[in-house]
């Protein structure tokens, strides 16, 4: 498995998981309540990067070692 820090142009990877996940994540997660766009996707992506650049935020990706294909996500947030 590789990760890292998300940046600019990774919605276009996560964007397809979020899409064929939302069915199983709805019950559990807030934000699952509305659809996303893969523009609105990519925003957050770059969002999350000028959180980390100002040490509020700090979100990793995970992309499978072989394939590229995107894992999942995790994070540190509000980080003081």
């Amino acid at each position: 498995m590789k990760h890292w820090l998300s940046c600019s142009g990774d919605g276009k990877a996560v964007y397809p998981f979020i899409e064929a996940s939302l069915v199983q994540r709805k019950p559990h997660m807030l934000l699952t309540h509305t659809n996303q766009t893969e523009t609105e996707v990519e925003a957050n992506i770059r969002e999350s990067n000028a959180a980390f650049l100002k040490r509020y935020d700090l979100r990793l990706l995970f992309f499978h070692k072989l394939t590229g294909d995107y894992i999942g996500s995790s994070g540190l947030h509000r980080i003081d």
